[in-house]
C-alpha cells in the first residue's frame, strides 16, 4: 500500500507539474508575441529589454519544469 500510495502522490505532482507547464507555455507565447510586435527600437528600449529577459526567464522556468516532468514520468515507470 505504502508503494502505490507514494505512486499516487508522484502522479498527482507530475499532473499539477503539467498543468503549470501549460501555463508558462501560455506566458512564453504572450511574452513572444509581444516582443514580435516592437521595433528594433523598442526591443533596444529598457522596456524591450525587460521584456526580453522576462521571455527568456520563462523559457529556462519551462525547460526547468519539464526535465522535473521528465524525471516524475521516470519514477512513475515500473
Amino acid at each position: 500500500m505504502g508503494r502505490n500510495s507514494r505512486r499516487d502522490k508522484t502522479e498527482i505532482l507530475r499532473d499539477r507539474l503539467q498543468l503549470e507547464d501549460t501555463r508558462l507555455l501560455f506566458q512564453i507565447e504572450e511574452a513572444a508575441e509581444l516582443i514580435e510586435g516592437m521595433s528594433a527600437g523598442q526591443i533596444y528600449s529598457p522596456s524591450g529589454a525587460q521584456a526580453v529577459q522576462r521571455l527568456d526567464a520563462l523559457t529556462q522556468a519551462e525547460e526547468r519544469l519539464s526535465e522535473a516532468i521528465r524525471c516524475l514520468e521516470q519514477a512513475i515507470e515500473p
